[in-house]
């Protein structure tokens, strides 16, 4: 049976350069390619559910609302699962090292279960609310768990191809989603939410016969001793601290509230405390500190932030657009979004399968981030009169250029960091991304609504009272015989979202320039080890090492070189292009890290 290469060898298992630091367990395992391609149909599965849970959801709002009659508070469902999914991911990831991937990935799968099928039982909002926040809880787990999973059964040189795979089952599950809740709001909105619980149910078994699960260090005590109650208590509280006022303020809650300002400080205190038990008192922090010494991954944290901003943003306000302005239905409005959504599962599967040929992962995601800036320029130019000719193209090319982005931002980031480190960095790159989703969206939002709403008061005849229900309701607000007041409400929509669009520009700008600030080394080279700049891996065999030896002559003895001796060794001095000093430092990297790292008897 033939297999996958196995991960790239973990010289160091701590989780930090202390003599005392606590043990991770490695959990890479070689497996069969039966077993392999088992395991990725199972989490595109609960992927796929996931995600389509999420959209069909947001499509059968407008149902739940006039059922339990909370029209006013309704948003706070997705408010609720975006808070819950933010603040969990980081701590869920950690206590996979801790428990074990397959331990975890089951539970997440019982959470998401449960919170679904609550859901569905609601008999009011603040029912629904809660339940929807512990869905939001599994569905995050499900995303960090499937990416750690992705990488301990798979080189860091195959991961951009199968973590392409992975991004089809999301992007099947966005784009299905909000057909599949157009659907069943025919029926009942609660079918929205217990579709998926029997799948769900039934993705258990072959996860618990074909992912394999090795032994853990230390018994359950110990286990549980690990955990970093204190710093888990702090990150929860100061998350949803921080996050419910940015979701509601300006909205809900007026910015200059005392509720409002009281939860940002006390976020911030919160936030302050958690970084210093990270620091110097956790045994097994959540989120350790050392690994934004690492270049590439604090660069990737921040360019994930923007773009989070950003794919969030596009996803709440392009709907917006297409019904307040174009006029289309709900469920039209999520078919014209189809261009945009189901393009990128297919982007990012063709730059998995670069990755995996070339071994290089930074220029693609370089590459993404441009391409996605084109998009949002020409977002910005959309209006009233924008017919499909240049809407499909618009939303074609920021479709590409989030699918470019999406998994190479987790490639790099993982292979910038120690391999111990591969769950938590896995569980931050996520946290980043949903924390610019949150903070994004309460940005623009307020940004809208001041555009829309300093639109009409400068308009005679128009009331500060007509004004806010027109910011709060849009144009639906406006009464149909009235043309005059309601073309002007399209109008000031369409400046308020005109100002959201041009937001998109800097931002995506930013998430492009700190991808420029990220070395663009091979994969080829492994992730980096806590002991050793350079990890061994299986590509330097003495067969392999002696075709690339032959390849460098190639290349260096068709241009002119000057030879110096010094002492004890030779510098070589090509003039050459910047592709072959990268070419000749590679090879050099990996033959010392073979030639240190074999026995001496068998160094040549």
């Amino acid at each position: 049976m033939s297999s996958l290469p196995l991960p790239e060898s973990q010289l160091s298992t701590k989780t930090g350069n202390e003599p005392d630091a606590p043990l991770v367990t490695d959990q890479s395992t070689r497996l069969p390619l039966r077993k392999v391609l088992t395991i990725f149909g199972v989490l595109q599965l609960v992927l796929f559910l996931s995600f389509m849970d999420q959209t069909s959801v947001s499509t059968v709002l407008p149902k739940i609302s006039e059922d339990l009659g909370s029209a006013d508070r309704i948003g706070w469902v997705g408010t609720a699962f975006l808070i819950a999914t933010c603040s969990s991911q980081m701590i869920l990831a950690r206590f996979s090292d801790i428990f074990g991937r397959k331990f975890m990935l089951m539970a997440v799968i019982c959470i998401f279960i449960a919170g679904n099928i609550l859901c569905g039982f609601a008999q009011n909002a603040i029912w629904l609310f809660a339940a929807r926040g512990l869905s939001g809880m599994g569905a995050g787990g499900l995303n960090s768990l499937a990416m750690i999973i992705v990488s301990d059964v798979v080189s860091l040189k195959e991961r951009g191809r199968f973590q392409g795979l992975i991004a089809i089952a999301v992007g099947l599950g966005n784009g299905l989603g909000p057909l599949v809740g157009g659907g069943l709001s025919t029926i009942s909105w609660r079918w929205a939410f217990w579709i998926s619980p029997p799948f769900l149910f039934v993705s258990l078994f072959p996860i618990w016969f074909f992912l394999p699960q090795k032994p853990m260090a230390g018994g359950a005590l110990a286990k549980i001793r690990q955990i970093d109650f204190l710093g888990s208590a702090l990150s929860m509280a100061g998350a949803i601290l921080l996050l419910v006022p940015l979701s509601g303020g300006g909205t809900i809650y007026a910015w200059n509230s005392a509720l409002v300002i009281s939860m940002l400080a006390v976020s911030i205190v919160l936030i302050g405390f958690f970084l210093a038990v990270q620091y110097g008192f956790a045994k097994m922090p959540i989120l350790p500190l050392r690994i934004f010494r690492y270049r590439t991954v604090a660069l990737v944290f921040a360019s994930a932030l923007c773009q989070g901003w950003v794919h969030y943003g596009q996803i709440f306000y392009l709907p917006m657009y297409f019904q307040e302005i174009l006029g289309y239905s709900t469920t039209m409005s999520g078919v014209l979004l189809l261009p945009m959504v189901v393009i990128q599962p297919f982007t990012s599967t063709l730059c998995g399968q670069i990755t995996t040929r070339t071994g290089y992962v930074v220029p693609q995601l370089r590459a993404g981030c441009s391409i996605w800036l084109v998009g949002v320029g020409m977002m910005y130019r959309l209006g009233k009169e924008s017919g499909l000719g240049y809407l499909i193209p618009t939303l074609l090319i920021a479709g590409v250029g989030v699918g470019m982005t999406m998994q190479s931002t987790l490639v790099t980031a993982q292979a910038g960091a120690p391999a111990s480190d591969r769950a938590v960095v896995t569980g931050a790159r996520n946290t980043a991304r949903s924390l610019g989703g949150a903070i994004g969206l309460s940005v623009c939002g307020n940004i809208r609504n001041m555009a829309v709403k300093s639109y009409l008061i400068s308009i005679p005849g128009i009331t500060s009272a007509t004004a806010s229900q027109i910011v709060t309701s849009g144009v639906s607000a406006v009464n149909d015989t009235d043309s005059t007041l309601r073309g002007e409400a399209t109008r000031a929509v369409m400046s308020g979202l005109h100002n959201v669009f041009l937001s998109f520009i800097p931002v995506t700008a930013l998430a492009m320039l700190f991808t420029y600030f990220i070395k663009a080394g091979s994969l080829l080279a492994g992730e980096i080890s806590a002991n050793a700049v350079f990890a061994r891996t299986s590509v330097f065999t003495k067969r392999n090492l002696m075709r690339f030896k032959k390849k460098f002559k190639l290349l260096a003895g068709s241009l002119p070189t000057k030879r110096k001796k010094t002492v004890g060794s030779i510098q070589t001095k090509a003039l050459s292009t910047r592709s072959s000093l990268l070419l000749l430092i590679t090879y050099l990297q990996g033959y010392c890290a073979h030639y240190i790292s074999s026995p001496a008897s068998k160094r040549t």
